[in-house]
């Protein structure tokens, strides 16, 4: 396994914020849970996320109707191995737009609600 959650962006009361060149990555520390075992689950299933990324960014555009791809913009990751991939467009009718798509835990890929703006 690598470290590649290295490049904190800032620390908060249940999160941390990381960056990996353009995506930002949020590890989610819940009341009571160990946060080194929440960086370790993490760093462990980062690699399967970024193999979603397209599968992610094509189910987003397809539940808003978007004729324009989407691009992930980060990634937030829950203890339990859970995970939500943040959505936004950069031209078209859903410009600035945000979309979450949820990964469960066994890795079924979900939209969970239509665009919201970013404005």
């Amino acid at each position: 396994m690598t470290n590649r959650l290295l490049n904190l962006l800032g620390s908060y009361p249940k999160c941390d914020e990381f960056q990996i060149g353009r995506l930002l990555i949020w590890v989610e520390y819940p009341s009571g849970k160990n946060c080194v075992a929440c960086l370790r689950n993490a760093e462990e299933i980062l690699p399967e996320l970024e193999s979603d990324i397209s599968r992610v960014e094509e189910l987003a555009a397809i539940s808003i109707g978007s004729s324009v791809p989407a691009t992930v913009a980060g990634i937030r990751i829950e203890a339990d191995r859970s995970a939500s991939y943040e959505c936004t467009f950069f031209d078209g009718e859903h410009e600035d737009e945000f979309i979450t798509i949820r990964r469960d835990s066994g890795g079924y890929l979900f939209a969970e609600a239509q665009g919201k703006s970013a404005g």
